[in-house]
């Protein structure tokens, strides 16, 4: 696969995506597993506006449509994702993959072509356009005062049993005259309040909830890009598969934690799950509640999203 930025890296992973449809039968899930394209396969399917193109492509994978449908997809995904997009370029190898499916039948080739028809018709019909469907879509996008910022962290009470306190929730306006490098004091600037709190079981495992407010939408898709940018990627930190939380996100899983950052309205999230593995079946949720408790302080409400 070709380096590159843009279309030309969508454009070159849809190629080794399509590849691995045609070469297993329509399954490159399977044939693919964990590699960084299987990933990214995943995370397409996993995501209700992307996953009608991975869906198409993979009963058509020849088919010259599929592929423009799903390079847009993977172009949205690649820029909501830029740790994602840059370990593709930097590592990707290609995976081994089944030997080629024997050919389908005439009839069943005609089934496949009037299903895909019929797809490409439904999303015409929709008026559905890759671009951007927000999470917060039908929502507001508020700045949050201190006091609001502080109702978004969660209680002890809106948590599953077994956690305990590990601190006190703090909120505070960040001091960036200790920042350091561009893209920290560029982060430090663009947020206007800080509110963080962390828990732990009887394991000793962490769980860190943070709320980063700004002042503008905008703002926070800046702060995102900047966090993401100073992200120190230790403990061979890669990305990991995850379905998007809020309006953008992106997970980081290492040997000692894993990192899930996401930008809600005006609003830039960090959950940190120290389990010292990938436990998506625990953080999932918890992401999830501090995206909808940050989306309902936007829209003015008290929140009360629990996990």
């Amino acid at each position: 696969m070709t380096s590159g930025v843009g279309p030309d890296l969508a454009g070159a992973v849809v190629q080794e995506l399509a590849q691995s449809a045609a070469r297993s039968g329509g399954d490159p899930g399977t044939a693919l597993g964990d590699h960084l394209l299987g990933q990214a396969w995943q995370r397409l399917l996993a995501h209700p506006r992307w996953a009608p193109a991975a869906e198409q492509l993979a009963r058509t994978p020849g088919d010259p449509q599929a592929h423009r449908n799903l390079t847009l997809a993977v172009a949205e995904l690649l820029a909501y994702d830029p740790v994602l997009a840059a370990a593709l370029r930097a590592s990707w190898t290609p995976p081994p993959l089944p030997p080629p499916a024997p050919p389908a039948r005439t009839g069943r080739n005609a089934a496949i072509l009037a299903g895909s028809l019929v797809v490409i018709a439904g999303l015409i019909a929709l008026g559905l356009q890759y671009g951007s469907h927000p999470f917060s879509s039908g929502h507001r996008a508020t700045a949050l005062d201190h006091d609001r910022l502080r109702t978004v962290l969660p209680a002890l009470a809106d948590l599953p049993a077994g956690w305990t306190p590990d601190d006190s929730p703090n909120v505070e306006t960040p001091d960036c005259s200790n920042a350091s490098g561009a893209q920290q004091t560029e982060a430090c600037h663009l947020t206007t309040g800080v509110a963080e709190v962390s828990f732990k079981d009887s394991r000793s495992v962490s769980l860190g909830f943070g709320v980063f407010s700004t002042t503008s939408t905008a703002d926070a898709d800046r702060l995102f890009d900047a966090m993401l940018a100073s992200t120190n990627l230790t403990d061979n930190a890669q990305p990991y598969s995850f379905a998007t939380v809020g309006d953008r996100s992106t997970a980081l899983t290492s040997d000692s934690d894993t990192e899930v950052i996401a930008r809600v309205g005006t609003t830039v999230l960090l959950l940190d799950y120290n389990t010292g593995r990938a436990d998506t079946a625990a953080f999932t949720p918890l992401a999830r509640m501090l995206a909808t408790r940050s989306q309902q302080a936007q829209d003015g409400h008290l929140p009360s999203a629990k996990a």
